[in-house]
């Protein structure tokens, strides 16, 4: 599966890679450590994050692309996903949310993930639609 990034300010890039961290390491409220992930996602998770903050180092504008094995994105799409939802929940419950600044990255990467998704084949083309109408921030439409 292909996928497409950007290009996004890389401060957006930088203070989702810090949420993210903070939210990893358990220091979210209503998230323990590891967000409840099995480690194989919580290894690719951080290792997507470090390789992100590499390419947005590197200059103001970020483009990250990437090759993807279908099956492999479509599980850890959904693993996002449910992590998305436990911190929609959280937040609802008055956890602090994704800074503002996060935003316009959160909602490129999941409409990449997505679309990727979709073009990918039929049974995740399905998925990707479905998840597309539940997720969380409206970051799917």
């Amino acid at each position: 599966m292909q996928l497409a990034v950007g290009p996004v300010a890389s401060a957006s890039v930088v203070a989702f890679a810090d949420y993210a961290e903070r939210v990893l390491d358990g220091k979210v409220h209503g998230i323990e450590p590891g967000a409840g992930l099995p480690p194989d996602v919580l290894d690719a998770f951080r290792r997507r994050l470090q390789e992100w903050r590499r390419l947005a180092a590197a200059g103001p504008a970020f483009l990250w692309e990437a090759d993807v094995p279908g099956d492999q994105a479509e599980y850890l799409v959904h693993a996002f996903y449910r992590l998305a939802r436990r911190l929609d929940i959280a937040a609802a419950d008055g956890a602090p949310a994704a800074p503002e600044q996060a935003e316009p990255f959160y909602r490129l990467l999941v409409g990449a993930l997505l679309d990727g998704l979709a073009a990918d084949g039929t049974g995740a083309a399905e998925f990707a639609d479905h998840l597309r109408s539940f997720w969380p921030g409206g970051a799917g439409s």
